[in-house]
This record gives C-alpha cells, structure tokens and sequence, in this order.
C-alpha cells in the first residue's frame, strides 16, 4: 500500500507530465485510505488531463477501495486505453462511459461487489463488448 495523497494542497494536476510516453501506469493498492475513493478520482481526473497521457493503453486501478465512481467521464481523456484494471474494489455497477474509450479492449471488473445490473448497464455491456468478433473482453469473476 502507498498512500499517496492526490487529495490535498500536495497534490500536483501534472504529476504525469513528463511522461509524454507513458504506455502503462500501474497504480495497484496505491492510494491512501484516508480519503473517501470518490473525492480522489474527482483528482485523478485532473491528472489525467493535465498530464496529457495520450499515449496510455493500460491503467490499473485494483484494491484502491472505490465504492463508487462520481463522474461517469472519468476516463474520457485516455482515449487510447486499451485495458482497464479496476479489479477488486467495491464497485456495485458500471457508472462510468465506455463509449469514449474507442480503443478499450479489455475491462477488468472481477471481484467487485456486482450483483444486479439494470437495463442500462447491460445496453452499454452489450454496445462495448457484445460482438465476439471485436475482440473484447469484460471480466467479471467473483461478483
């Protein structure tokens, strides 16, 4: 666990900045439990632009304790993603667009806490990942 604060005075938007070719960023069990998920991904967001990580295809986020994601545009600005690691948190549904991830390919959600799925989650499953021959994948397990 690193408990890293993006949620403070500390916090610096361009964090990623200098990294013009970031490909992957693994930030695994790395924030502070301190701090309610919801007020540091409204951050991460902001990094996420400002650092202009145009060039990221994976991003991990697993065991970071998010309940919930606030803004549905969260990733938006990684257009390029290709893979999406949000495994082992506390997520109870998919809040969060798909549609701007014109490049996702793979979209970990396994060992959340999903057990229902309304009609408009299963749409946006559908419209992402539900023509086999696209290559997409979504992981589920454990929910």
């Amino acid at each position: 666990h690193n408990d890293i604060y993006i949620v403070s005075q500390m916090s610096h938007p361009r964090v990623f900045s200098n990294f013009m070719h970031l490909e992957e960023l693994h930030l695994t069990n790395a924030f502070t439990e301190q701090v309610v998920s919801q007020w540091y991904l409204l951050n991460l967001q902001q990094i996420f632009i400002s650092s202009k990580l145009s060039k990221l295809k994976k991003l991990h986020l697993e065991q970071n304790e998010i309940w919930k994601i606030s803004n549905p545009d969260l990733f938006c600005p990684l257009t390029s993603l290709r893979d999406l690691h949000l495994s082992d948190n506390q997520l109870t549904d998919i809040n969060f667009s798909l549609s701007c991830l014109p490049n996702l390919r793979y979209l970990a959600i396994d060992y959340n806490k999903i057990t229902n799925l309304n009609n408009n989650t299963l749409n946006v499953i559908e419209s992402v990942f539900g023509n086999p021959k696209d290559g997409r994948t979504i992981n589920m397990k454990g929910n």
